[in-house]
């Protein structure tokens, strides 16, 4: 829901953008049908830009140190200069303030919603009450009511007062008419749900009103085309404006805007020329993509004169805490040898042997496991659209996860040993199952890159003709596509940085 409101405030916003250009250019020109088409294009259009991400490349420098890139970092600690480690849980104060926003745009939706829904249910009846007569002409059904009604549509529904069909039915029922021909209905009923989603914004009752006068405008060239008389009809209009609106949801003849009704009339068709202003929108659409457009991270990791360019999406760093140390070792310490005072020369034979204390268990194990081996780092990009449980991370709405593991290739060419380091993950929204969402994507993220790990082949490390085995401390991004030349691996076997034997 916090991102479905995040979208309306920028539908909002765009849509203010797109119809100032309008009011301040096109508003007064004479082309109607042409404007009509321009204001739900900027319906659309306004709806559609806050769906579209334009992202902009910033570069950080960012030093690797022992144990991996940022291990360990605390909220507040810096990555790099202008770069902190932050927390993506938002502070509780802000929580509140969004779901009181929340909660009030919702009731005003319902609010809206419901208003709209009875005025509908208030026209239906009132066309179906009080008719006196009722007439098919063209398509339209003409109810004829008592003397107090005031003329309206409503789709294929007209309503007339007999005392008006009497004296002035021909002009009135081809002013609806033309309404009916050019689909009005159809734009009332869409500007009805956008001022429901967009009650709390001033620009969409401006855009309505300028839609109500288009309407007016079109069908009274309709009625001017099929009548003739123009002067006939614009009395007609002067007689009839001190009439009441009907129903703001329908199209009503008596409307407040009669001068400018008739000015219209009066003016002549703008050229082609005037429709080039419809151009000015596509600045207008380019600023509101800048102002939403976010950072792309373009991480260089350093180490040792190397760099290696690693691309972040644009969220906030995720927070892990650092890998478990090993457990502590219990060293005995060695004795000194003691010889004893002697004068002159001494004999081979009455040299004392020294004397050593046997390693503990857990310290005979460490050195088993670190006596002879080669340690390699490894950086590869995986792309999740060609595996199957990527679209489970899709559903997720994951956008990327680094994830840092640490394995050991034999001598005999198994790889066992795969411990996972540290596994950060991105991903799309918020909402309150995030934190639900953020774990099943390291889950599943650790499931992939465990089996990508077991598909390939890695030798161990070959040096003066002698085998060692290799610890690699491999760094890999999980991502939907991009997945470009950042692997360190060929075909045949991995590339390896830095292999060093320990004797």
């Amino acid at each position: 829901m916090t991102t479905f409101f995040i979208y309306i405030l920028k539908w909002a916003l765009c849509l203010a953008l797109l119809y100032i250009p309008f009011a301040l250019l096109l508003r007064k020109e004479s082309f109607a049908t042409f404007n009509r088409i321009l204001l739900v294009g900027i319906i659309a259009l306004s709806a559609i830009l806050p769906s579209v991400v334009v992202t902009y490349p910033v570069e950080v420098e960012i030093i690797k140190g022992i144990g991996g890139i940022a291990d360990g970092l605390t909220v507040g600690e810096s990555i790099a200069p202008g770069i902190t480690a932050i927390s993506e849980a938002p502070a509780k104060e802000s929580l509140l303030t969004l779901g009181t926003l929340v909660v009030i745009y919702l009731a005003g939706v319902i609010i809206a919603l419901i208003l709209r829904v009875v005025e509908a249910t208030r026209i239906l009846l009132y066309i179906r009450r009080g008719t006196l007569w009722i007439e098919k002409r063209d398509g339209m059904t003409i109810h004829c009511h008592p003397n107090d009604a005031t003329p309206f549509s409503w789709f294929g529904h007209m309503v007339i007062s007999q005392a008006d069909y009497d004296e002035c039915g021909t002009e009135i029922i081809l002013h609806e008419e033309g309404h009916y021909r050019h689909g009005h209905s159809w734009d009332m009923l869409l500007l009805s749900m956008v001022k429901a989603l967009q009650w709390f914004n001033p620009f969409v009752y401006m855009l309505a009103n300028d839609m109500k006068e288009i309407h007016e405008y079109e069908a009274d060239r309709y009625v001017l085309k099929h009548h003739g008389n123009t002067s006939a009809y614009q009395l007609l209009l002067l007689k009839k404006a001190v009439g009441d609106t009907a129903f703001n949801l329908a199209n009503n003849f008596s409307q407040s805007c009669i001068r400018k009704r008739i000015i219209m009339m009066a003016r002549k068709p703008s050229g082609w020329l005037h429709r080039g202003k419809a151009l000015s929108f596509a600045p207008m659409a380019g600023v509101f993509l800048l102002i939403f457009a976010e950072p792309e991270y373009i991480y260089r990791i350093v180490e040792d004169d190397n760099t290696t360019e690693v691309t972040e999406a644009p969220l906030p760093v995720t927070v892990t805490e650092a890998a478990p140390a090993l457990p502590p070792v219990e060293i005995t310490p060695m004795p000194l040898p003691v010889q004893r005072p002697h004068m002159g020369k001494i004999p081979k034979q009455e040299i004392e042997p020294l004397e050593t204390t046997p390693m503990s268990e857990q310290m005979q194990e460490l050195v088993n496991k670190y006596e002879e081996h080669a340690n390699e780092m490894y950086y590869e990009y995986v792309d999740l659209d060609g595996i199957d449980a990527g679209a489970s991370l899709r559903d997720l709405d994951l956008r990327k996860c680094s994830i840092r593991m640490q394995f050991t290739a034999g001598t005999d060419g198994e790889v066992h040993s795969i411990e996972i380091q540290e596994c950060n993950v991105s991903v799309s929204g918020g909402g309150d199952d995030i934190m639900q969402r953020i774990e099943e994507s390291k889950r599943i993220a650790a499931e992939i890159a465990t089996r990508h790990i077991l598909s390939k082949e890695w030798p161990c490390t070959i040096k003066d003709g002698r085998s060692y085995r290799t610890i690699y401390d491999a760094h890999m991004i999980l991502q939907f596509g991009r997945a470009e030349t950042m692997s360190t691996a060929s075909h045949a076997r991995p590339m390896m940085i830095g292999s060093y034997p320990i004797d």
